[in-house]
Parts: C-alpha cells; sequence; structure tokens
C-alpha cells in the first residue's frame, strides 16, 4: 500500500473517531439534561409548610386564650378546637394586619380567642355551633364547630362574598354576582331573590338578616348611572318572598338612608331600628316610622357594626390612624363612644357560646 492510501485511509479514520466522539458527546448531554428536566420540571409545584397557629401579641392589657387547633396542615381553612373556647359572649372581628384570622373578645373578662383562619368571609351561626364560608371551588361550606364535620353545598356563582344567617339557623343568605341569594342549609336549595338584577346595571350586596327573621337588609346600587340617583341606599327583602321570588320585588321596601361608597350598617336586637354609617355619619333609622338620629356626625373610615344583645350598645371599628383599626362602643341613643380596644380589625359579629 503505496503513502497516499495510507495517508487517505488515516484522514477517514480520524473523520469517522471525529464523528463517533461528537455523535456520542451528544448522546451523554442529552442525556443529562433530559433526566434533570424529568427531576425537576418548569410547572413543578414545591409544598411548602402551612403557617401553624400561634400566641398573638395584642397591643392592650387584655389576656389572650388561644384554643388548640386540631386541624390538619394540608388543610385551607382552620378553626378553633372548640371545646377549649371558655364559655361567654363574645365580639369577634377579622384581624385587620394578621391574614384575616378572626379573633373574639370576650365581653365580660376581656380575654381574647381565636376562632378561625379561612380565605373566606365567615358566618358564624348565631348559637355558636355552625360556621358557613366559601371554599377555593366556590362552593358553600357548612362546618360544625363542636362534630368538625363539614357539609359542602355547590353553588356555580362567582364572586360570592357577604354572609348572613337566618336566625333558626336554617338558611344563609349571601351576595355572589352582584345579586341576593338563599341557601336552604336542609335541602339546599338555592333561591335567587333578586330576580330583576342585570350585569353591569344593578348591585345589591351586604344581605343583613334582621333578628326577628322578617327581613334581609341589603345595600343596592344602580351602576348604569355614573352619579348615584335617589333610588340607591338600603332596601329590605320581605323574608316570606324566599317560596316565591318573582314577588320579592314587590315586597320590598326601602330605601332608607342616601347611598354611600362604604355603606355598613346592622339591626337592633328588636328588629326596629337599622344603624348604618353613611355620609360620614353615624345615623340610626327606625324601619316602622322612618325617624333618624345621627349618632356620630362627621365621622370617617367606620368598618363594620353590630348592636349588643341587649340592646344598649353598639359597637363598632374605625381606622383612627394609618393601617390602625380600634373597636369602639357607643349608647343606642347617642352619647360619646369608648374605647373598647386598640389597633384590633374590623367588628363582624357577636357570639354567645354557652
Amino acid at each position: 500500500m503505496n503513502s497516499s492510501s495510507e495517508k487517505l485511509i488515516r484522514i477517514f479514520l480520524l473523520g469517522l473517531f471525529s464523528i463517533l466522539f461528537i455523535s456520542f458527546s451528544y448522546l451523554i448531554v442529552d442525556h443529562l439534561s433530559t433526566s434533570q428536566e424529568e427531576l425537576a420540571p418548569a410547572d413543578l409545584i414545591i409544598p411548602t409548610p402551612t403557617k401553624q397557629i400561634s400566641t398573638v401579641n395584642i397591643a392592650t392589657d387584655t389576656s389572650v386564650v388561644i384554643a388548640n387547633n386540631n386541624s390538619q396542615e394540608d388543610d385551607q381553612d382552620q378553626f378553633a378546637d372548640f371545646v377549649d373556647i371558655p364559655r361567654g359572649v363574645y365580639l369577634l372581628y377579622e384581624e385587620w394586619k394578621r391574614d384575616r384570622s378572626i379573633m373574639g373578645i370576650n365581653l365580660d373578662t376581656g380575654e381574647e380567642v381565636y376562632f378561625s383562619d379561612t380565605d373566606s368571609w365567615c358566618a358564624f351561626e348565631l348559637t355558636g355551633e355552625l360556621v358557613a364560608y366559601i371554599n377555593d371551588d366556590i362552593n358553600l361550606v357548612i362546618h360544625n364547630l363542636k362534630t368538625k364535620e363539614d357539609e359542602e353545598i355547590p353553588l356555580g356563582l362567582h364572586r360570592c362574598s357577604d354572609m348572613t344567617w337566618s336566625p333558626d339557623g336554617n338558611d344563609v343568605a349571601i351576595n355572589c354576582e352582584d345579586r341576593v341569594y338563599v341557601v336552604s342549609v336542609d335541602d339546599m336549595k338555592l333561591h335567587l331573590l333578586t330576580t330583576w338584577t342585570h350585569p353591569s346595571v344593578h348591585s345589591y350586596w351586604n344581605p343583613t338578616w334582621s333578628p326577628d327573621g322578617k327581613w334581609i337588609a341589603t345595600s343596592f346600587r344602580q351602576l348604569s348611572s355614573l352619579n348615584t340617583t335617589e333610588y340607591d341606599g338600603i332596601y329590605l327583602l320581605d323574608t316570606s318572598c324566599i317560596t316565591q321570588p318573582s314577588s320579592c320585588e314587590e315586597k320590598m321596601v326601602g330605601p332608607f338612608f342616601p347611598y354611600s361608597h362604604h355603606v355598613w350598617f346592622a339591626w337592633s336586637p328588636s328588629s326596629d331600628y337599622i344603624t348604618a354609617y353613611v355620609d360620614y355619619s353615624l345615623k340610626q333609622v327606625n324601619i316602622e316610622t322612618n325617624d333618624v338620629i345621627t349618632l356620630i356626625d362627621e365621622t370617617s373610615d367606620i368598618y363594620g357594626l353590630i348592636w349588643s344583645p341587649d340592646g344598649e350598645w353598639i359597637y363598632y371599628s374605625q381606622e383612627t390612624d394609618r393601617l390602625k383599626v380600634d373597636i369602639f362602643k357607643i349608647p343606642t341613643h347617642g352619647g360619646d363612644p369608648i374605647l373598647i380596644a386598640e389597633d384590633k380589625g374590623r367588628v363582624i359579629t357577636i357570639l354567645d357560646i354557652e
């Protein structure tokens, strides 16, 4: 074999070796990258530890009682162990700064107790046993604080927020999609009360059941008008129309008070009066006579109202400083406000745990 042939063979073998080496290297790199993708794909969700319930530092002289929380770590909504909550009457409020936990102030002893952590609005039943809230699937969940059992009611609705129990604990009034619905807990039936509501035209929210069960008060705003109208305000839905929703508009009474961007209102225990924060004032109306009195004039930033069970006091929350919400009470006939607790949150209800 001459030198020219040997040279050609060497060049051929060198080229073949280079091709094989490059191909083998590519296979190794591809295998490594593929394995890496399988171990950590881009859409892999890494679980993070669930937030644990801990003692809250309260900026007052009152002591704090934290009930045990026996919820599973991966539960989204957590509730205190009902048997560990001392008996008494509690003013419940939604914490302003701490992930919307619901706390309670014992109105006799001043002690505070943890009630729940949820991602949505809670509506505690008046006996203190049942809690209603909306879960991630936009279903209504009824949680029993004593048995720790849940009953889930599919709603098939969106933008659900404010809720209120009927006095007998059999129904829940709820605001969804700017409409007022009533959900029957026993048979899971859903009743649309504001059947005449049209999207982007009308808006009803914050349904609040009267203690005698006869009325559901709700705020109304006519969205089709850029400015507020004489028809905007607080209306009363006659609960006798629940079985025949088409009659609800005909039986509706109102409006009481002019419309305000931040309407908070609460029923008196006798169901004769409604106290409301409107026009930067705390006002009160007799729904039978339509007589109005002003409890506090020219005030601002009130969030949440509730009457005491004896009808002597009105509790409310007010932002008194930037990111600081204090709780006050004022006599129902008028007088000077009394500071109850500093830097707490929005008053939501009063709960009697027997």
